[in-house]
Formats: C-alpha cells, structure tokens, sequence
C-alpha cells in the first residue's frame, strides 16, 4: 500500500498547469501521514500531522517531487524558502513567482 502526504499547493505551474492538491513521498515522517501547504510567500508548512509532529513553518531547505495524476514537479527549497520548480513533463524550470498564486 502506497502512503503519500498531501502538498497544498494553488499555483500556476510553469508549464501552464494549475492544481491546488499534489501528493508527495519525499516528506515521509515513519508512517506519518501529513498534510502540508506552500504558503504564497513560498514557504513550505505543514497543517496536520498523524504523529503529532510540529505544525507551521517547517523551515525547509532541500527537493521535493510532487504529483497530481501525470504531472510530477520539483519544487526546490533555499533557505526555507521555495526558490524555483521544475516541470518534468515539459522540462521547464522557472523561479518560484508569488503572483502565480491563485
């Protein structure tokens, strides 16, 4: 059985492609179950948490792949903050625009 965390995420997406919910492995807690949200600042938060992990800003700093469906993106974190996001499909890259938040 497949255990993801769920990734909020309202963004236009580089390639075009809009969606606010997204699915993850790369946050995995043990057998945490986890709800996060990129807020439009570009920080990444977590909401809930199955094993009482700390909620809010988690300051992150590495790669996360995230999916919906077909369509898998980077999102790639600096410092706590989202700096760009890669489109696997289409492979564009572009910075992380807070005015694409919708």
């Amino acid at each position: 059985m497949s255990m993801y965390d769920h990734v909020k995420f309202p963004y236009l997406m580089p390639d075009g492609t809009q969606g606010p919910d997204y699915q993850t492995k790369d946050l995995r807690y043990q057998m945490d179950m986890a709800d996060y949200e990129v807020t439009q600042a570009g920080r990444l938060r977590r909401t809930s948490s199955d094993y009482d992990q700390p909620l809010g800003d988690i300051s992150y700093g590495h790669t996360i792949a995230i999916s919906a469906g077909a369509a898998v993106y980077e999102l790639r974190f600096r410092t706590g903050r989202l700096h760009e996001i890669h489109c696997f499909q289409s492979g564009i890259t572009a910075p992380f625009a807070p005015e694409n938040f919708v």
